[in-house]
């Protein structure tokens, strides 16, 4: 509760300290107006330089680059990123691995193991020879020009791709897989991989399935895509296809396929099926069109999933 003695102090105090409203006007007059002139400051340029500074009526002020070797991704051309020195259009530009190496954020040791290969499988220009590029020189600290070490095409990608994954050739890699490697790695569409592409492109690859994984389990995933299977299942199948290939010959021959059939309808061997049904399924396991008469676990995988339900795979 307030008392009578606190509520006039209070009402004293708000008449002590009240203040009279602003008045712009009055503010205006005691103020004054702005100064209308402002001192310019001083250029440091007078005015016959910064005539010669400005670019020609209607053209654009672009900034002089420097020619670089490093490659924003997804660019059409070569677009300069280190160095704030700027470098006329004709000057050179020498690097080390290094510099590479820092600039595509891989690391050296790789970067070393990525110009052994390149050197392998590069269309190498005369210069690369005249200026005495070799690995142990590039190794031991020699500068270069990138387009000095040659280039890569599909045809030479597709080799390179083929020695690191050691692989016979691209028939064991996904059917669309140089195509996709050279979209990967040319990042300017040139149609041509420099080094500096390259580096890049096997540091993604060297830990890519093509080449942490051995041939067999290479061929199980590719065959697990092609029939959108998970790798369970597809151990489920391959262990049905090394039970019927009894010889291990790592194929399955016509009178081992009559006996998984005969087992997987569940058929007594007393009764077994009439020749003409197994030799119908036997031709339409392997393709109309094959000459082989054997059958590999990709044509085993298909017969199955035509012919029987994977509920019954995953059951035995």
């Amino acid at each position: 509760m307030l008392h009578e003695s606190s509520f006039r102090d209070t009402k004293r105090d708000d008449r002590q300290t009240s203040r009279e409203p602003w008045n712009p006007l009055k503010s205006l007059k005691e103020l004054g107006p702005p100064p209308e002139d402002v001192e310019e400051e001083d250029s440091d340029f007078s005015d016959d330089e910064l005539q010669e500074q400005a670019p020609p009526e209607g053209q654009k002020s672009v900034p002089t680059r420097r020619r670089s070797i490093f490659m924003r991704q997804h660019s059409s051309a070569i677009t300069p990123m280190v160095s704030g020195v700027l470098l006329d259009e004709n000057e050179v530009e020498l690097v080390y691995l290094k510099d590479i190496a820092t600039s595509e954020s891989v690391p050296y040791e790789v970067s070393k193991q990525a110009l052994d290969c390149f050197f392998k499988f590069a269309d190498p220009p005369d210069a690369r020879d005249e200026k005495g590029l070799t690995v142990p020189a590039i190794l031991a600290g020699k500068r270069f020009e990138v387009e000095d070490l040659g280039t890569m095409d599909e045809e030479r990608i597709e080799a390179a791709c083929c020695y690191l994954a050691n692989v016979a050739d691209v028939s064991e890699f996904d059917d669309d897989f140089i195509e996709r490697a050279m979209e990967t790695a040319d990042r300017n569409g040139s149609n041509d991989i420099d080094f500096v592409e390259f580096l890049s492109f096997y540091y993604q690859f060297s830990f890519s399935e093509e080449v942490l994984l051995g041939k067999e389990e290479r061929q199980m995933r590719k065959i697990a895509r092609k029939y959108e299977l998970d790798l369970l299942v597809m151990d489920k199948f391959l262990k049905q296809f090394n039970d019927a290939d009894t010889d291990r010959s790592g194929l399955i021959e016509y009178d081992e396929f009559c006996e998984v059939v005969t087992q997987l309808l569940k058929i007594p061997k007393s009764i077994g099926l009439p020749v003409k049904k197994l030799q119908d399924m036997w031709r339409a396991a392997r393709g109309p069109s094959s000459r082989s008469e054997t059958l590999d676990f990709d044509g085993f995988v298909g017969f199955y999933l035509k012919n029987f339900e994977i509920d019954s795979l995953m059951k035995q």
